[in-house]
């Protein structure tokens, strides 16, 4: 009888609890074929540091890093469900602060995972993997936001929080207004958001920048979807 041998320097797979609820959230970006020849190769770039940056910030929730595959697509995974309309708004504010300017869609999942090799999440198996990848592949175009949950009661009415949520972020977002909003999302003051800026603006200017971009109903809502996915 022949037995496979394990390769020593191959990475382990996670921990998993099979009876416990992560959520993963894919996306790719909104019109990223007709970048121009100069932006198209900072693209993954832009992705590469905002994926880097939301670890840094969030490590507790993010125990691995986010992946960026298939030339524009990115994915974030999370045993802890509540936190991540958070950092995925974080991610979206971050990509339209960029110098691309660039917007994403994206699909949470929410629901138990079977398996994640340990440097690679875009491996990853189960429920909440696959409601993720497949409901960003049967999206049409333009922006979107969009929950799956299984038949979890509460998907629906999350569905239209999320469906006014992004026509906001569509409509009233400028680079701006978003890099104001990566401030506000980690919790920093007004004077703090100032120095996102160089030269830094003035605690008025950011709080208008926060204004403008409905970011008290955006902050109310990310506490009402921790509460709910804790």
């Amino acid at each position: 009888m022949r037995y496979a041998v394990r390769d020593p320097s191959a990475p382990e797979p996670m921990h998993i609890d099979p009876t416990h609820i992560y959520a993963v959230a894919t996306g790719d970006i909104v019109g990223s074929t007709t970048l121009s020849t100069t932006d198209r190769p900072k693209l993954r770039e832009v992705m590469r540091q905002a994926g880097d940056r939301i670890v840094e910030l969030w490590p507790e929730d993010l125990p691995v890093a986010a992946a960026l595959f298939a030339g524009d697509r990115w994915q974030i995974f999370t045993p802890h469900p509540g936190s991540l309309l958070r950092i995925a708004v974080y991610y979206r504010a971050a990509l339209i602060a960029s110098d691309l300017g660039i917007d994403t869609r994206m699909a949470i999942g929410i629901g138990t995972v079977d398996y994640i090799p340990e440097a690679n999440i875009v491996e990853g198996e189960g429920p909440a993997f696959r409601r993720s990848g497949r409901t960003l592949d049967g999206m049409g175009k333009g922006g979107a936001m969009v929950v799956r949950a299984g038949d979890d009661p509460r998907e629906p009415a999350w569905n239209g929080a999320l469906r006014l949520l992004d026509a906001l972020i569509r409509h009233q977002w400028t680079p701006s207004r978003a890099r104001a909003v990566t401030g506000a999302t980690r919790g920093l003051t007004q004077e703090q958001i100032g120095h996102l800026w160089a030269p830094s603006i003035t605690q008025q200017s950011v709080a208008d920048h926060l204004a403008e971009a409905e970011w008290k109903a955006i902050d109310d809502l990310l506490a009402t979807w921790s509460r709910d996915w804790q």
